[in-house]
């Protein structure tokens, strides 16, 4: 994995440049730039695959006509490679980038749909002086890009973009990401700033606007025969055990970790896995699970035990590496875990994807709860029984919290339901004058109600929060993760299959369960699902409560953009000991502290300039 940004119709060497030094967390062991009368580009390596010279970018091609440079890995590369060669090219390095060059080059777009993996892109063809930007099919791998007339500007992460003046803030936007924790798929918190949507492709000066390469399958009847399910992802973790760099495997202990995990040690001899866990909180502590799995695979254990002071420690790096408001809190669990692992590894497998292809939250259960009732009326107010606060820290408050929930969700439509399960905060008066129209969302429209949530979690939830958090924290650690369930051939087979074969009311992932029952201990399917949490509560009153009061005083919260009154009144609750607006607070905090390092950001920029 890497980082690349550049310009197009445009040389603007010195920019380039600068802006490439703030992408060299993602690629430390490598940084080249090329600069054209038509574009520039530079890109910082991560060294995965033949990590010496030869795997250098930007890559030329022989007749330095056509120029890449790129992110991620093709899993399919080494096919590929033997259709190219067949077709005439030869290839002087074993890199997978060379492969992508030359696919391109014989192909144009139409190679995209052709590659398995993950990968942004941009390929340039000097002579005719066209730019192809284009994105994974799930998102794995980000692209920002923004246009200044008829020049484009792209980078893997948007403080890398040439802005020099900050750009006005995308309210709606905004909006978006106080109730979701993110920002849309294809939106920003800037104006004028884009993000590449997952499975698009953008070519200039063809097209004005990103085109789909890649359509998440709309029809779910089809059948998967021939292939079978535990065939299909053992070959996807196989491609993913690629790399001439030590590799390891994130485990859990839960279902979906503990499955990549096993099939990744029938391929590695003592594979390296890791855990994280919670001390003194044990309702978010799975590290005795995921020790009974490594046993049972017979992996080399590694399991890191945090507490809220290492908790305090990574929240400055989880700001440090936001380049866009982002609050969703279990990514400061991700970058310690980042950290930790590669001090062992270059690479970590993961098993993010398979809730939202196979139906694994706890929210898809309830969604399928409530489509069974059918005009039946079941008692209300079922979480007031139980005493206490709702709360995610403990069993008690957060079935509490679930239970209430549900109470909500069950009055309410099918859309409707999906985006109140999916908020983080229903407080839409915290902004001045906007609220944000759910109703011009774009939701799916099968026959089949409940993969149309999978569907819609596989267009927002996947790209714009899973797999933008483990992008974001593994990079910043230069840690490259892979992500099995996200393989190509996976995603075609759960997304043929009709809701009712991935989930009900009383479990999810039927599919995942039926397959690899004999591959682990039955301990690991009868576990309730278990998010990937922290103790946020306990952190922002105790280690962050200083920055917490300090909100109430915080000049970012513009009139023009905020309701101040209505954030103090949260605030007070919250300080009050009130904790229903703790995802709320959370998330102003995260925005007020962006916010004053972007502040920081472009005076240092306009002072340089000066």
């Amino acid at each position: 994995m890497c980082g690349f940004t550049g310009t197009w119709n445009q040389r603007n060497e010195t920019t380039v440049e600068r802006c490439l030094n703030s992408l060299s967390h993602r690629g430390p062991d490598a940084q080249q730039s090329v600069h054209t009368p038509l574009f520039s580009v530079g890109h910082c390596r991560l060294a995965v695959i033949a990590p010496d010279a030869t795997g250098k970018q930007p890559m030329w091609d022989t007749d330095k006509r056509f120029l890449l440079a790129f992110n991620g890995e093709i899993y399919n590369y080494r096919a590929l490679r033997v259709e190219l060669r067949n077709l005439g090219h030869a290839f002087h390095t074993q890199t997978d980038t060379e492969v992508l060059l030359y696919a391109l080059k014989q192909w144009g777009h139409e190679a995209i749909s052709k590659l398995n993996g993950c990968f942004a892109f941009a390929f340039f063809d000097a002579i005719r002086n066209t730019v192809l930007l284009a994105r994974d099919q799930a998102g794995i791998k980000p692209l920002y890009y923004m246009k200044d007339g008829d020049v484009l500007h792209f980078s893997s992460e948007l403080k890398a973009l040439p802005i020099t003046s900050r750009p006005a803030i995308n309210k709606q936007a905004l909006g978006h990401f106080l109730q979701f924790t993110y920002t849309s798929a294809s939106e920003t918190i800037y104006e004028g700033v884009f993000k590449l949507k997952a499975g698009h492709y953008l070519e200039l000066p063809t097209a004005e606007a990103p085109l789909p390469w890649f359509k998440l399958k709309q029809s779910f009847t089809a059948p998967p025969a021939p292939f079978r399910l535990d065939a299909l992802l053992e070959s996807a973790v196989q491609d993913r055990l690629i790399a001439d760099v030590p590799l390891g495997s994130f485990l859990s202990g839960g279902m979906d970790s503990s499955i990549i995990a096993a099939l990744a040690s029938k391929n590695v001899q003592r594979l390296n896995t890791f855990s994280i866990g919670f001390s003194g909180k044990e309702f978010l502590d799975e590290t005795e699970d995921a020790k009974r799995v490594a046993d049972h695979i017979g992996s080399n254990h590694h399991s890191f035990h945090l507490n809220l002071t290492d908790l305090e420690e990574h929240v400055s790096l989880f700001f440090e590496a936001l380049d866009e408001p982002f609050a969703d809190s279990s990514s400061i669990a991700v970058s310690y875990l980042s950290a930790q692992t590669k001090k062992h590894v270059t690479v970590a497998l993961s098993g993010d994807g398979a809730d939202e292809l196979f139906g694994g939250y706890r929210k898809h259960q309830a969604h399928a709860f409530a489509a069974s009732l059918k005009g039946q009326i079941i008692p209300s107010g079922l979480g007031k029984l139980i005493p206490g606060t709702s709360s995610r820290e403990d069993r008690r408050g957060n079935l509490k919290r679930q239970l209430e929930r549900f109470d909500q969700a069950k009055r309410l439509n099918e859309k409707d339901r999906y985006y109140y399960l999916a908020r983080f905060s229903e407080k839409k008066n915290v902004l001045s004058t906007v609220t944000f129209p759910l109703q011009e969302l774009e939701y799916p429209s099968l026959e089949d109600q409940l993969n149309n949530v999978l569907l819609q979690d596989q267009l927002r939830v996947l790209p714009c929060d899973m797999l933008h958090k483990v992008d974001l924290m593994s990079m910043h650690h230069a840690l490259e993760v892979r992500t099995p369930f996200l393989d190509k051939r996976v995603i075609y087979y759960a997304n043929a299959l009709p809701s009712a074969q991935k989930f009900n009311k009383k479990e999810g992932k039927l599919p995942l369960r039926k397959a690899f029952q004999s591959l682990l201990p039955e301990f690991v399917f009868e576990k309730k699902k278990h998010g990937f949490e922290i103790p946020l509560e306990s952190l922002l009153r105790g280690p962050l409560l200083s920055k917490i009061e300090g909100l109430k005083s915080a000049d970012v919260f513009s009139s023009e953009l905020f309701n101040i009154a209505a954030i103090n009144g949260y605030l007070n609750a919250f300080l009050d000991g009130q904790n229903e607006h703790t995802s709320l607070v959370w998330s102003l905090l995260v925005y007020a502290e962006w916010d004053r390092k972007e502040t920081a950001r472009f005076e240092s920029l306009k002072t340089r300039k000066e």
